[in-house]
C-alpha cells in the first residue's frame, strides 16, 4: 500500500496555534523534526470476529480517501502522510455484544494510519488503547447505513499526541466518539465528524484532565449534509497547575440538512491560579428548518468552599479530587457500559 499518493509536498504552513488575541496553544516540541522509521509496535486485539489487516487493496483505500470525507489538508496532514509507519485496518462483519479491545504500545514515533469500517447493520464497541512515546494518528470512521459503533480512545502516552478522528455516517448510522486526554506533554486532537446519510447521528464527547505544563488543543466539528440528521458535542475538563487547555468546536449544518438538530457544549473547571482553559464554539447554518444550540463555560473553584473543607481536616489534594470526581461523574455516568474504562482512564 503506496500512502505518497496521499502525500504532496508539505510546504504549507503550520497551523495557527493563536486564536484571537490571546489564546496562544503552541506545542512545547518542534513537532517537523519528529523522526519516522520501521517501527516494532505491539499490537492486541481479544476479538477474532473481527477482520484485522496491516494492508489493504486499492477498492478499500479509496473507500477511506474520496471526496465524500471532510479532511483538512494543511501541513500536520501531510506531514504525517509522508512519514507513516504503522497501518491497520478494521471491519466489523456481524454484531458484537463485548467490546472491542485494541492495545498499541510502542517505545518510537508511531504515524498510525487506522482505517475502521462497520458494515451494515452491525453494533460494537471499540477501545483503544495507545501507549508509547509519541504518536501522530490517522484514524477513519466509517458507519455504513443502520450501524451502531461506540468508540473510545484512552491514551497513556509521554510527550505528543497529533490526532485527527474523521468519522463518516451513512443513512440511519450512529456513532459514539469518546476520547480522553491526559497523559500527554502535548496533545492536538480534531474530531471530525460528516453526517452524509439521512436520520444519521453522531455524537462526540471529550474528556480531559490537564496538570503540570501540559498543552491541549482540541477540536471538534460535526457537518450535517443529510437530512434529519443530529449530532451532540461535548468537551469538559479540568486544568490544574500550569496547563492549558483550549476546546473549539463547529457545528455547520448544509442548506440541504433540513429538520436537523445540533448541540454543542463546552465546559472547564479551574483548579490554579496560573492554570489557563479557553472554549470557542462556533455555528454555520444554511437552513432555517433545523434546532441548534450551543454554550460554554469556564469556571474557577469555589475558594470558600476549598477553606471549609481543609478547615475539617481534608487536605486540599483530596478536596479537589472530590471536586474533579463530582465534575465529571454527571458525563461519565451517562456512558452505561463504558463507564469503568472511563473512570479509570481519568483516574476517579
Amino acid at each position: 500500500m503506496n500512502f505518497n499518493k496521499l502525500a504532496e509536498e508539505a510546504n504549507q504552513e503550520m497551523p495557527e496555534f493563536r486564536h484571537g488575541t490571546s489564546i496562544l496553544v503552541k506545542p512545547n516540541v518542534d513537532l517537523e523534526s519528529l523522526e519516522s522509521k520501521k517501527v516494532n509496535v505491539k499490537f492486541s486485539i481479544n476479538n477474532k470476529d473481527v477482520i484485522v489487516k496491516h494492508k489493504v487493496d486499492d477498492k478499500i483505500f479509496e473507500l477511506f480517501t474520496n471526496k465524500k470525507w471532510n479532511i483538512e489538508k494543511k501541513k500536520l496532514y501531510h506531514l504525517h502522510q509522508k512519514k507513516v509507519n504503522y497501518f491497520v485496518y478494521l471491519k466489523i462483519h456481524k454484531s458484537i455484544e463485548e467490546p472491542i479491545i485494541i492495545e498499541l504500545d510502542c517505545d518510537d514515533n508511531v504515524f498510525l494510519s487506522f482505517f475502521i469500517l462497520a458494515e451494515k447493520n452491525t453494533k460494537s464497541t471499540i477501545i483503544l488503547n495507545k501507549k508509547g512515546i509519541n504518536y501522530s494518528e490517522d484514524i477513519r470512521i466509517l458507519a455504513q447505513k443502520n450501524s451502531n459503533l461506540d468508540v473510545v480512545f484512552v491514551d497513556t502516552l509521554f510527550e505528543v499526541n497529533i490526532q485527527k478522528i474523521s468519522t463518516l455516517n451513512k443513512e440511519n448510522s450512529v456513532i459514539n466518539i469518546i476520547n480522553t486526554c491526559l497523559n500527554c506533554k502535548y496533545k492536538k486532537t480534531d474530531i471530525i465528524n460528516t453526517l452524509q446519510g439521512n436520520n444519521s447521528q453522531a455524537n462526540t464527547s471529550v474528556l480531559f484532565h490537564s496538570k503540570d505544563d501540559q498543552i491541549f488543543d482540541i477540536y471538534t466539528a460535526a457537518f450535517h449534509e443529510g437530512k434529519e440528521t443530529t449530532s451532540n458535542i461535548i468537551t469538559r475538563g479540568v486544568v490544574l497547575d500550569k496547563s492549558k487547555a483550549l476546546s473549539r468546536g463547529l457545528i455547520k449544518i448544509s442548506k440541504n440538512a433540513t429538520n436537523s438538530k445540533g448541540y454543542e457544549k463546552q465546559e472547564a473547571l479551574i483548579l490554579s491560579d496560573e492554570a489557563e482553559a479557553d472554549a470557542v464554539p462556533k455555528l454555520e447554518i444554511e437552513n432555517s428548518d433545523v434546532t441548534c444550540s450551543h454554550g460554554s463555560s469556564i469556571t474557577n473553584i469555589d475558594k470558600e468552599l476549598l477553606f471549609y473543607m481543609t478547615s475539617r481536616g481534608i487536605t486540599e489534594e483530596d478536596v479537589k479530587r472530590l471536586i474533579i470526581n463530582g465534575y465529571f461523574t454527571p458525563l461519565v455516568d451517562k456512558f452505561n457500559s463504558l463507564e469503568k474504562p472511563i473512570r479509570e482512564a481519568i483516574g476517579m
